[in-house]
């Protein structure tokens, strides 16, 4: 079992002992390119088809349930009038008084489903409002591989208001296709599809 935030920092003396001696390995940002530099990443997108695997560096959120839409705008200051099925776009997550907690990727896969990809400060934002708010949703989490316990499944379940039992861990790696607009670069929106498979 993890030990909570006060544990840790009495057992390090202090925030800023337990913050420096952090066992978790160093994350690499910007992400180190594969195959060409930005430049061509960037231009792949807006003008072409994209294909990008962010399931090494980036954790997924899945979200599901009638109030998936609701948590998402109560925790974020995106307009979502014209978020459809199929679409994706930046999603910029702030506190109670309106401060920034961070960004990551979201993707709108069904009626009532999305998946935010990104860093753990707004997936564990979103996920602590869904959970401890009057959210009808359920979370299924599937950690980047800083944050895997080695041999143990990635995906952890959870729900909000409903409670209800747990679906099935499962591992999952989802490869996106990000097909840019001509004003994607000033709308952060386009069109995506998130395919999503079983590991085995």
């Amino acid at each position: 079992m993890s030990e909570s935030a006060a544990q840790v920092i009495a057992r390090a003396g202090g925030a800023i002992p337990a913050l420096r001696n952090a066992p978790d390995r160093p994350a690499i940002f910007p992400v180190t390119p594969e195959f060409t530099n930005w430049r061509s990443e960037q231009r792949a997108w807006r003008d072409g088809v994209a294909l990008l695997d962010q399931s090494h560096h980036m954790t997924d959120l899945f979200i599901s349930g009638p109030d998936a839409l609701k948590l998402l705008s109560d925790t974020g200051v995106n307009n979502f009038s014209r978020f459809t099925v199929g679409d994706a776009k930046q999603f910029v997550a702030v506190n109670y008084e309106g401060y920034l907690v961070g960004d990551a990727v979201l993707f709108y896969l069904a009626e009532n489903r999305f998946d935010l990809v990104g860093w753990y400060m707004v997936i564990d934002w979103v996920q602590f409002i869904g959970e401890t708010g009057d959210y009808d949703v359920t979370f299924e989490r599937d950690a980047n591989s800083i944050m895997r316990d080695p041999g143990k499944d990635p995906v952890r379940s959870s729900s909000g208001r409903t409670r209800s039992p747990s679906p099935a861990s499962r591992s999952t790696r989802c490869v996106t296709a990000w097909r840019g607009s001509p004003d994607s670069s000033s709308s952060g929106r386009g069109r995506s599809a998130r395919v999503c498979a079983r590991r085995s």
